[in-house]
């Protein structure tokens, strides 16, 4: 039966393409009605800034797309707990020597946090299914599939949190993440042909790890998006591309 599910929506491409999806195919994901939707932000001005202009965007497409509102709830985090936090207020600066993917900031567990807060939200109207936009590239599937490091975003990190809700119970026992772009095993090249073909707009996403108010291309998030758009030939500046 057709039941109301949530997402979060981290500002980036692949989660805008996941939301889009949701609304345009409900039967896909059986569902009847707009997903409930979670942003994650913090104190920084400049956080807020790009968090606002974001939302303001990414809301305006869904709601077009949908023909009704839609509404976003924005939720207030400490900075730490998005990607790390360094001595100097990370809006400022790049750190020297960032040239990895080893190097980046990154808070272990955060995805812990969000998926807890979403769940006690979604408790309140009995909504059981979390929908995320965790994706892999073949590298990292190679790595996991020979026991490689585990990380907050793969699919043992989906399977233990679903294995301890079911364990934990609460007030919906039967709440659950589903990372469909994981189950299908899609490469980010594979989610902008998807959200292309979806007419998602990219210049509403960002996806920069250190959140400048332009994307620093340096991080690993701006490559790999980078890397998509280049892949399909597609600029990334432009609403009005084709497939």
């Amino acid at each position: 039966m057709p039941e109301k599910v949530a997402m979060l929506l981290s500002g980036g491409y692949d989660s805008l393409t996941l939301a889009t999806d949701i609304i345009k195919n409900p039967e896909r994901y059986r569902t009847d009605s707009i997903p409930k939707l979670f942003h994650f932000t913090d104190n920084d001005p400049l956080h807020q800034f790009i968090t606002k202009k974001v939302q303001t965007e990414q809301q305006k497409w869904l709601s077009n797309i949908a023909k009704k509102d839609v509404h976003i709830d924005v939720i207030n985090v400490d900075g730490m707990l998005l990607s790390g936090k360094f001595e100097k207020p990370r809006s400022l600066y790049i750190p020297a020597g960032i040239a990895s993917i080893e190097d980046q900031p990154h808070t272990v567990g955060r995805q812990v946090l969000f998926v807890t807060i979403a769940f006690n939200h979604m408790a309140y109207e009995k909504i059981t299914r979390l929908y995320t936009a965790f994706q892999m590239e073949e590298s990292r599937w190679d790595n996991f599939n020979d026991g490689g490091s585990y990380s907050d975003d793969d699919p043992s990190f989906v399977e233990s949190i679903n294995e301890l809700c079911w364990i934990g119970g609460g007030y919906v026992p039967e709440q659950e993440i589903i990372a469909p772009f994981l189950d299908e095993r899609l490469s980010k090249v594979d989610i902008f042909r998807r959200g292309i073909k979806l007419g998602v707009p990219a210049d509403t996403s960002y996806t920069c790890v250190f959140q400048f108010p332009n994307p620093c291309n340096v991080c690993n998030a701006c490559y790999i998006h980078n890397y998509g758009c280049a892949e399909l030939g597609y600029d990334p500046r432009k609403v009005d591309n084709e497939e």
